[in-house]
């Protein structure tokens, strides 16, 4: 199972509702200062009742390996030096490419009321949809 779908299969019985307030205590680091924690498989499987997902235990082993090894690239993330790095909310920088918001002359309601299949006055007529 990847990562990228979790898919919830109907007809499974849904997981015993978690106590409110009781999160997973996840193993202190303590390989490196930028050790990130590892996930038992008791902690996936108190997460996956927390968010109220039906996994069985193949699924719940698979998340545990993949839920590691994201860990394991943030872990590899820390160790750079960001230092001299300003913080960014976007990779590339962005710039408002739309042009200002300015009232212009637009063609007058008669020509557009005239390319309408039916129209009346100043107003386009549409068929009923709204029973009454």
């Amino acid at each position: 199972m990847g990562l990228g779908i979790l898919m919830i299969e109907y007809g499974r019985p849904k997981p015993a509702r978690a106590p409110r307030g009781i999160l997973p205590q996840f193993s202190p680091a303590t390989e490196s200062p930028h050790a990130m924690p590892r996930l038992s498989l008791d902690e996936v499987t108190q997460i996956a009742l927390l968010a109220r997902l039906s996994l069985d235990d193949h699924e719940k082993q698979s998340l545990t390996e993949d839920l590691n090894v994201i860990l394991e690239q943030f872990e590899k993330l820390q160790e750079l030096d960001t230092s001299g790095v300003p913080p960014t909310t976007h990779a590339m920088s962005l710039q408002n490419v739309f042009r200002d918001d300015v009232a212009r002359p637009s063609l007058p309601r008669e020509a557009f009321v005239h390319e309408a299949p039916q129209g009346r006055d100043e107003f386009f007529v549409v068929p009923r949809v709204v029973e009454g």
